[in-house]
């Protein structure tokens, strides 16, 4: 049986004026892929800072390594959950491989140095996501696609057991969602991480994910 990574316990996420969404339990498991779908405004992406460490819950707890998620030092989070989001990032003078090797500076020591090995884990990573050829070139010459890999390859540089991403798919088209979707896919199973991403594409989601969390009035249910 998988190991459980990601434990949710009585969470209530949101924000002090408004409660958006209540998890009794929930839990993510190594080498799975599992798609949040559920209306616009539901707290989907509410939910995501939050399993990222970005937004603390109202209540209840997040587990990850079986370690409480906001008692760890933003470095300690950092290599237990990744986060891949849709937006760009203002980064327009910044290469491929320079930013794929920012995701080891949670392993760099006190003086933040990125060293030989984290280097060669880098370019390991734009390996392992089919862009070595996009490795000097800058992010503002990237397509939406390419991108969306070059972050990819970034949080899998985090070499963190959970990664989460906010709608990896948004501007893609149906070739490039597919084509993403399936790298997803192979991530989870041979580098035995638990992956969880939101998605309006329900039948891609569907058909790739191992599972789905629905979010509806108020509630996470499928899990």
């Amino acid at each position: 049986m998988n190991t459980v990574l990601l434990q949710l316990s009585g969470l209530d996420v949101g924000y002090p004026e408004r409660k958006l969404l209540t998890i009794e339990s929930a839990s993510l498991k190594a080498g799975e892929m599992v798609a949040l779908i559920g209306r616009n405004g539901t707290g989907k992406t509410t939910l995501i800072k939050t399993l990222a460490g970005i937004l603390k819950p109202l209540a209840g707890s997040v587990l990850v390594g079986g370690n409480e998620l906001f008692a760890m030092k933003p470095a300690e989070r950092a290599k237990m959950v990744s986060l891949v989001l849709t937006q760009r990032l203002p980064l327009l003078g910044m290469d491929v491989r320079t930013l794929v090797s920012l995701g080891r500076y949670p392993h760099a020591g006190s003086f933040g140095w990125i060293t030989k090995e984290d280097e060669r884990i880098a370019d390991q990573c734009i390996e392992r996501l089919g862009i070595a050829n996009l490795a000097l070139k800058a992010l503002s010459e990237l397509s939406d696609g390419e991108m969306q890999k070059v972050m990819i390859a970034r949080a899998l540089a985090q070499q963190s057991p959970v990664m989460i991403l906010d709608e990896p798919t948004a501007f893609l088209d149906y070739v490039a969602k597919e084509e993403l979707f399936v790298l997803l896919r192979s991530l989870s199973k041979e580098e035995d991480v638990a992956i969880l991403f939101s998605s309006h594409d329900l039948s891609l989601a569907a058909q790739f994910a191992s599972r789905q969390w629905v979010v509806e009035n108020g509630l996470l249910t499928g899990h």
